[in-house]
């Protein structure tokens, strides 16, 4: 899944239900519950989070992408039966990131930060903030971009590679959600969502509630640049 920016939060499918009022929290710290284990110097993303009460690894290890990663894809053969199919996909390039440096951000008692910054062609700069939260088990991720001007066809993705055996999806539309695949009509398109507030995904031991802000075009899976 991928966006410029967002919030995830984190809870077990069993206690994924409205639970009773909580109370004060005193002296908790940053990372009592999640943990961004390791921000990754060569890509400046986060390459591993860490849930210590479920004890789980959030971030798929298996992934080409690392979380907050920024894809951007450019060209394509649009000549022939791609004018109407679209774009060639062995034509489209893929710029990777290369990361500049990893520095604290925020510090106070409801969040802390990290800044990662990028370089990548076409970008005058790249920055992921991961934001995480002291008191509940919420991370936001927002990425900041300054880009060139181009009139080229491109495409720019923000990964979100979640870890979790067979994941189901659910993702909310204007007065209701949907289950992808199962509660499709035939012939929907499936290479992008328009999502309204939230997506989840639940996997056999956890749950994660992801919450796009500013830009709410999500694929799921993987990306889909030659598509369209």
């Amino acid at each position: 899944m991928c966006r410029p920016s967002g919030t995830a939060r984190i809870a077990s499918p069993r206690t994924a239900a409205a639970r009773p009022p909580r109370p004060p929290v005193q002296g908790q710290r940053a990372g009592e519950r999640i943990l961004p284990r390791d921000l990754d110097p060569k890509t400046a993303t986060v390459a591993s989070i860490i849930d210590k009460k479920l004890k789980k690894e959030l971030v798929d290890q298996s992934s080409k992408y690392k979380l907050g990663q920024a894809v951007y894809g450019v060209g394509g053969d649009f000549t022939g039966k791609f004018e109407w199919e679209g774009p060639d996909p062995t034509k489209i390039v893929l710029n990777e990131l290369t990361g500049k440096s990893v520095q604290a951000g925020a510090h106070g008692p409801l969040f802390s930060s990290a800044k990662c910054k990028a370089a990548m062609k076409r970008f005058r700069d790249i920055e992921l903030e991961t934001i995480l939260y002291e008191q509940e088990p919420r991370i936001e991720f927002v990425v900041r971009l300054n880009k060139e001007m181009t009139f080229d066809r491109e495409a720019l993705y923000v990964a979100f590679p979640l870890a979790g055996a067979n994941p189901q999806f659910r993702y909310e539309i204007g007065g209701g959600h949907v289950k992808p695949n199962d509660e499709h009509l035939p012939g929907a398109c499936r290479d992008w969502f328009s999502v309204q507030r939230w997506v989840t995904v639940h996997t056999d031991d956890a749950a994660v509630v992801w919450s796009p802000v500013d830009t709410p075009l999500i694929t799921l899976c993987d990306l889909t640049p030659a598509s369209g």
